[in-house]
């Protein structure tokens, strides 16, 4: 198995790149140091800062991705099942296990009505009820009770591979067309991907683990990258003499 990051500074997800590039940093070299074989898919800024880092810089400057998971689908209809994608927010504190007896693995299980969360899977599919979607779209309805986080996607399975990644293309082609000229979403992969996975894995009876329930990492996901802890984190591994002397 290898590693597989994806970035582009074109998303425009975050002012600072710099800060980016410090945090992907830090999450490749622990990675490395567990003795993963890491690819990276990005930009001419993330080839110039981060191309000395991996074992394998793949260009994408003159792709253009849409919405935040765009990425990790490209890479994953580019790559083999051997492919581990991860986000560079995550800062693993062992090697994944190899977990064969699923299907397809994703970093947990996001909940839909948690209070937290409401904002971020509710929301959005309150705004996708004024379409008909269920008409439109297969697999899709409103009865998911929780979505796929895709901070860390490893499949297992080949056909499975195809079904969700045939799937995520229907389903952005009928936002892109039907849904977006109309409303502003912030990011709508949530729902294109993360809760449109679920709803396939639950009707087609996909067999479904989350290495938040088996392995030893961490995913500083969302507000958690703008606290100390994260930041200190970071510093630590990209400064291992300095953390020595403290």
């Amino acid at each position: 198995m290898f590693l597989v990051y994806g970035y582009t500074t074109h998303m425009n997800r975050y002012e600072d790149n710099e800060w980016v590039v410090s945090y992907y940093t830090a999450s490749i070299r622990k990675s490395k140091s567990l003795g993963y074989y890491i690819k990276m898919y990005g930009c001419d800024y993330m080839q110039l800062h981060l191309e000395s880092e991996v074992d394998e810089f793949i260009n994408i400057e003159n792709h253009q991705f849409d919405y935040t998971d765009d990425l990790k689908i490209y890479i994953h209809s580019n790559e083999n099942i051997d492919c581990i994608t991860i986000d560079g927010d995550v800062i693993l504190d062992s090697k994944l296990k190899n977990h064969i007896q699923y299907d397809v693995l994703f970093d947990r299980k996001g909940q839909v009505n948690h209070s937290k969360e409401i904002s971020k899977y509710r929301t959005h599919l309150n705004v996708f009820q004024k379409y008909d979607v269920e008409s439109n779209v297969k697999y899709f309805d409103y009865n998911g009770e929780y979505a796929c986080n895709v901070g860390i996607i490893k499949f297992n399975n080949i056909d499975v591979k195809k079904k969700m990644i045939d799937s995520y293309d229907e389903f952005k082609s009928y936002y892109k067309k039907n849904i977006e000229p109309f409303e502003k979403l912030n990011d709508p992969a949530i729902i294109l991907c993360e809760y449109n996975f679920e709803r396939i894995i639950s009707k087609e009876g996909i067999k479904v683990g989350f290495y938040n329930d088996h392995d030893m990492y961490m995913h500083y996901a969302n507000y958690m990258k703008f606290e100390k802890e994260f930041t200190k984190r970071v510093s630590d591994i990209l400064n291992p003499h300095n953390r020595a002397i403290i």
